[in-house]
């Protein structure tokens, strides 16, 4: 797990500016740093690297020389010792025990084939002599992050936006991105919220040769089309799936130090620390808020007890949180809706203060079993179940016209309709000339063109819930700022084992209704996690991980002090988008009002407020445009 940086261009490049973008990323590599440039100089490859295999020879870049390739390598990769092996007899000669390496040699003998046998999180990137080409490949999920950025005749390319910063691409807000974050909280899978950089999306390649640029896919969400769907037999199904989550889990065990997990009262964390706890004690981590309502650290510990597991909770109040919102914005370069973000990296970084760099997650869970409340509204409309979830998960509030929508998808997603309502919240809070120059229904036309009906049609309504959940939320806010950002931001790596593609294309074939029951959301995966959980994991609702409502808080407990309070979430100077007025009143409003409004009023605040402090952080005084 690291971090990586191309550059590529028709005139020389300096080693000050490799050496300036690794430097950038020193929080994803602690361990080391290391730059190659090509013969002719137009060409570098640089690489921040965090040790968690092969401790002592695994350094970036690598290099196999009889095939003129060089590569840096994000991730890993899991499996490869059978690969290796072949590798060997195909008369490949390895010079460290990394996976990375393994990698390299697949690429060297299949070319871009080689992406059949990589099993794992990556992002990678590789210069090829011979063809005189750059190439670069991010996993399946986008669990790993890569941008892009264009300057002329000059490829850079980078794990942080902050790198591509350093290496001399100018800081800017990316207003159309800005917009559609304002519309809808997530990106569309190539856009970044800074100018002149897109994100490399999941599942797709680059490839710049001449100075063509060229991105495509080589790997997608293929939901069967709903004539498809056929029930299975729990007999056979159930022990095949609890097989693929153990050998899911068994391969992310590996690394050349102790390994760790994530441990929450919910079934997913629940069921990776149990499986990780099997053959070898291991040990847990989870975030507590006392006297929070929400805190799970009592239940998270019964559960540890349960389970015979040492677990290690972090102790988190308001100030703890406010005092670290900050550098959590500048470490994930990302907005949030939640404080979730930083008692994440909070946490991470008491694992590391502890000696663990890896640790196991449950991420994707939800994604591949259907556990989220606004899935099983769309499978199983009605009722008014998980209501503390409205307002981010669930509609709350007027919602906007999303009509056509509608009629190209045939249904609107009940995420989608949340995130809207949200959105109109902030957008109440935003510049008029700005929603003027970025109207809704643009911003609705732009999610179409990234999501055209075809790429939907023919499919279960709640595969179509999920394929574009998949692309927006867990692409664009899960795995890039809750995951790899905060983890990241610490020098720790995370493991997911429920984003195995090969356990996804197991699952994906299955009826959704055999996934969800009426009013339990995986329900499969409860029966499958029978033998390894108490019963009393088993049957706990699903509750995201989420921290205390951190600005509700501020201006509840002294409705006087809206002035202070607007400044520290709201720093001068505002951003031009921001409407100071509204946001005024509406801060001012709220100190006073129910707690309906400020569940409803928190997640859109919040958001914003992310935005105002990224403004302040990566571009006061400089030109928005």
């Amino acid at each position: 797990m690291c971090g990586v940086i191309a550059l590529i261009s028709t005139e020389a490049i300096a080693m000050a500016q490799l050496a300036a973008g690794v430097e950038a990323l020193s929080t994803r590599g602690p361990d080391g740093q290391g730059l190659w440039r090509s013969d002719n100089q137009l060409v570098g490859l640089g690489h921040a690297r965090l040790a968690t295999r092969d401790l002592a020879g695994g350094q970036q870049p690598l290099h196999c020389v009889q095939r003129q390739l060089s590569g840096v390598f994000n991730g890993e990769f899991y499996g490869v010792e059978p690969l290796r092996a072949d590798l060997q007899k195909k008369g490949y000669h390895f010079k460290t025990k990394s996976d990375s390496e393994v990698a390299l040699y697949l690429y060297a003998e299949y070319g871009l084939d080689c992406l059949r046998f990589l099993r794992g999180e990556f992002a990678m990137l590789l210069w090829d002599g011979q063809k005189q080409e750059l190439i670069a490949l991010r996993d399946r999920f986008g669990i790993k992050p890569l941008f892009f950025s264009r300057q002329a005749d000059t490829l850079l390319l980078a794990s942080k936006a902050s790198a591509l910063w350093a290496m001399g691409v100018a800081p800017a807000w990316d207003m159309h991105s800005l917009a559609q974050i304002c519309s809808f909280q997530y990106p569309l899978p190539e856009q970044s919220l800074f100018a002149g950089i897109q994100a490399l999306p999941p599942g797709h390649g680059l490839r710049w040769r001449s100075g063509q640029l060229e991105l495509f896919a080589y790997w997608d969400l293929d939901y069967p089309e709903t004539n498809d769907l056929r029930p299975e037999s729990e007999a056979s199904l159930i022990p095949e799936l609890q097989s693929a989550i153990q050998t899911a889990v068994e391969l992310r065990r590996v690394a050349d130090l102790p390994i760790c997990s994530y441990l929450s009262a919910g079934l997913d964390s629940s069921i990776i620390t149990s499986l990780l706890n099997q053959n070898a004690p291991s040990k847990a981590f989870c975030v507590g808020f006392p006297g929070w309502a929400g805190d799970e650290g009592p239940l998270a510990q019964a559960t540890a007890d349960a389970l015979g597991i040492s677990l290690s909770t972090l102790q988190l109040d308001f100030p703890k949180l406010q005092q670290a919102m900050l550098e959590t914005l500048r470490l994930t370069e990302g907005p949030s809706i939640n404080p979730h973000v930083t008692a994440r990296r909070l946490l991470c970084k008491d694992i590391r203060t502890k000696g663990y760099k890896v640790v196991l997650t449950g991420e994707g869970a939800d994604e591949l079993f259907g556990g989220y409340a606004h899935l099983l509204a769309d499978l199983y409309p009605g009722g008014d179940r998980h209501s503390g979830l409205k307002g981010m998960h669930l509609p709350l509030g007027q919602e906007p016209d999303l009509s056509i929508l509608e009629q190209e998808w045939g249904h609107v997603p009940t995420f989608i309709r949340a995130k809207a309502a949200l959105c109109l919240r902030l957008r109440s809070l935003l510049n008029p000339d700005f929603c003027s120059a970025f109207p809704l229904l643009e911003m609705q036309k732009r999610l179409l063109a990234a999501f055209p009906s075809q790429a939907l049609e023919g499919r279960h309504q709640l595969h179509q819930s999920l394929y574009l959940w998949n692309k927006l939320g867990l692409a664009g806010y899960i795995l890039p700022t809750v995951g790899d950002g905060a983890e990241m931001a610490e020098g720790l790596e995370g493991r997911l084992p429920f984003l195995d593609h090969l356990l996804f294309e197991r699952v994906r074939s299955l009826p959704p209704e055999q996934l969800m029951a009426p009013g339990l959301e995986k329900a499969l995966l409860r029966q499958l996690a029978q033998p390894w959980l108490p019963k009393a994991v088993l049957t706990r609702p699903k509750v995201p991980f989420l921290a205390p409502s951190l600005l509700s808080h501020s201006l509840q407990a002294n409705p006087h002090a809206q002035p202070s309070v607007q400044a520290a979430f709201f720093p001068a100077p505002l951003p031009e988008f921001v409407d100071a007025s509204a946001l005024a009143l509406r801060l001012k409003w709220l100190a006073n009002a129910q707690p309906i409004e400020h569940q409803s009023w928190e997640p859109p605040l919040l958001l914003l407020s992310s935005l105002c402090q990224m403004h302040q952080l990566f571009f006061s005084n400089r030109s928005t445009q």
